[in-house]
């Protein structure tokens, strides 16, 4: 953020700074990119990501345990490892995501320094205000009963902290690691970012005005590829996601080894949804990059035709189709593709009545014998009538499974928390 007084506008260039000078005076004036090491970086990013072993040979354990990241996802194919409001270039940033292989090597490292989902959520937003007008009271209540003026002027601070960042990165690296090149890169988008190489290493700088500004860093034949995921033949993926679907004595059929991507305080559903359906298909994408193909509204907010066209180009682009189902959705709907291991994307209200009936359901079914729950939910059926679905509540959840014997639908959400809920048919359609 940039302050608006001139005495904290110069505190914050010389924070914005200090770090910037510390990276050339680490490196020493002129120093070649091939005598830069893992010290210099770490000073640098002010993280202590690289060590005396190559990244890309070290355990994404131990690299995740040096930078506090906890374990957010864990599937056959890889695991994702996170933090919220880490630190990096000496300041606060949104995230970082570190990406492992199925030999649980590191895949990726990924510094989300600013994005527009975190940047104007409302608690951040409120946060904000109480820093820009913390010495002046009366700016300070506008900003709070008038959401749309603090966010007329967020906006523009928002597309200077873009800019200010990717110069940040830029004047950071180019002494350590030499003039940047720009290649085109993305799998949702491709857009030209700028590229630093080291030691195996290439660092991208994905910057894009008024939407988010990303620091990756992958293995050089990775960015040599430019985002695109190893092909995969129809058979081989057909029988991957297959060996996926699970059952249990009662009836439950659901699909197991999907990836959790955490949605966080914004309104990233779709978004986060989408990159979960995507990774479950081995494509590598962010919900960032996802978020700018939907041209996701600022804090969260995507129209449905926008998000089914960002996943239809993105699948595409890797060899693979998405298509809509549309008709009344039932358990014979739904199994045809649960019983060959494919999750569908569901648009659907949350509607408070229904999570609350979903919660208090779900510790009485792991327990209940088959006939007392089908008792149980004939019940709840006979008081689905009177279920009105909240119309403010859009949403996007997962269907991963059912159950024909209790006429049961499982969902799975995008709140991070690699769990499924159980719903009734009728609930399903009702929202």
């Amino acid at each position: 953020m940039i302050p608006t007084s001139g005495t904290s506008r110069l505190t914050w260039l010389v924070r914005l700074l200090l770090p910037v000078l510390a990276c050339i005076l680490s490196a020493g004036a002129g120093e070649s990119p091939g005598r830069t090491n893992e010290e210099t970086l770490n000073a640098c990013l002010q993280l202590p990501l690289f060590s005396t072993v190559n990244l890309w040979s070290e355990s994404a354990e131990q690299v995740a345990k040096r930078l506090h990241l906890s374990l957010g996802s864990q599937t056959r194919e890889g695991a994702i490892w996170r933090a919220s409001r880490p630190r990096a270039f000496g300041v606060e940033i949104a995230e970082i995501r570190l990406l492992a292989e199925a030999s649980g090597k590191v895949s990726a490292i990924e510094l989300n320094l600013l994005n527009k989902g975190d940047y104007f959520t409302p608690m951040a937003m409120a946060r904000k205000a109480r820093e820009m007008y913390a010495d002046d009271p009366r700016a300070l209540e506008r900003a709070r009963t008038h959401p749309q003026w603090l966010e007329k002027n967020l906006r523009r601070r928002f597309s200077r902290d873009c800019e200010a960042w990717e110069k940040r990165v830029q004047t950071s690296l180019d002494p350590l690691l030499g003039n940047a090149k720009t290649q085109r890169y993305g799998s949702a988008r491709r857009h030209r970012m700028r590229r630093w190489d080291w030691h195996g290493t290439a660092f991208l700088l994905d910057s894009r005005a008024n939407e988010f500004v990303l620091l990756r860093l992958v293995p050089v034949e990775d960015a040599e590829a430019r985002g695109r995921s190893a092909h995969r033949s129809d058979r081989s993926v057909k029988t991957m996601i297959a060996a996926n679907v699970r059952r249990n004595k009662r009836g439950d059929v659901w699909i197991d080894n999907i990836p959790m991507v955490d949605q966080g305080a914004k309104g990233y559903c779709a978004v986060a949804t989408a990159e979960r359906l995507l990774r479950y298909y081995g494509i590598a994408v962010d919900s960032h990059d996802l978020a700018d193909a939907a041209r996701t509204a600022r804090g969260g907010g995507t129209t449905w035709s926008g998000m089914c066209a960002a996943v239809e180009q993105t699948a595409s682009r890797h060899q693979r189709r998405f298509r809509t189902v549309g008709g009344t959705i039932s358990i014979r709907g739904v199994s045809r593709y649960i019983d060959k291991g494919i999750p569908l994307f569901w648009g659907m209200y949350v509607t408070p009545a229904l999570e609350q009936r979903a919660a208090d359901r779900a510790g009485e079914r792991e327990h209940a014998d088959a006939a007392t729950w089908k008792r149980r939910l004939k019940k709840e059926r006979a008081a689905t009538r009177r279920l009105e679905p909240d119309k403010s509540g859009a949403h996007v959840r997962l269907i991963v499974g059912y159950n024909k014997n209790t006429r049961e639908i499982a969902t799975s959400d995008s709140w991070g928390r690699q769990r499924i809920t159980w719903i009734t048919e009728s609930e399903a359609r009702r929202v």
